[in-house]
């Protein structure tokens, strides 16, 4: 069975309502999987899990000076990584129980200085909702081109770094644009001007530098 058909038993529950947990079926990639794809960062063990989706994560290092060490490193978890993180699944841990998130719960203004990993945080977020939500958009603007296109590559990266297991087709691969057609997402990362993102249908809109934007 493909990988997007196997989506919806993944993210599901088994027969007795008990989340899939690769902690219980030891060596099942996926197990593993569907865990990943329930838990961003996990809600009980945020700093000790390695199961959760960000525990699967790489970033791409160009400031290591020794080249024996390569440019790949695993996301390590910082507390302002972590509280970051929990407040991008919010919205979607309370539509899980049911409730409707409230403004606040749904938009978000953080301050960062650079090389904090918040760029990173919000690509490997965008790819986990492009591999485990059908039908995900997003939209990122930034000051200019180079600098969308920039955080694009992240997502591109962290996807390309999962495990092989859950590698899916690309379709759209572009500076500006990138797609997974089996999960029917896609992201769009584009300078700020008045018409970016203009009929775009999405459901997360980010907003780089946003004090720098004229519109």
């Amino acid at each position: 069975m493909c990988v997007p058909a196997m989506l919806g038993r993944l993210l599901g529950r088994s027969e007795r309502g008990r989340v899939v947990n690769p902690k219980d079926e030891t060596g099942s990639a996926l197990a593993a999987m569907g865990y990943a794809g329930r838990h961003f960062i996990d809600a009980d063990d945020p700093y000790g899990s390695r199961y959760d989706f960000l525990s699967y994560c790489y970033l791409l290092d160009r400031s290591e000076l020794d080249p024996s060490r390569g440019v790949r490193r695993r996301f390590e978890k910082w507390p302002h990584i972590v509280r970051l993180g929990q407040q991008l699944v919010r919205p979607i841990e309370i539509l899980r129980m049911g409730g409707d998130p409230e403004i606040e719960d749904r938009f978000n203004v953080w301050g960062k200085a650079r090389r904090e990993g918040i760029s990173w945080l919000l690509a490997a977020y965008v790819a986990w909702r492009m591999l485990f939500y059908e039908g995900f958009g997003a939209l990122m603007t930034s000051i200019g081109e180079r600098e969308a296109a920039d955080w694009l590559a992240k997502v591109k990266f962290v996807h390309e770094n999962l495990p092989k297991e859950w590698q899916m087709p690309k379709g759209k691969d572009s500076t500006q644009e990138y797609s997974i057609p089996g999960m029917q997402s896609q992201v769009l990362a584009l300078p700020n001007t008045s018409a970016s993102g203009r009929g775009f249908d999405g459901s997360l809109v980010i907003m780089d530098e946003a004090d720098s934007h004229e519109n």
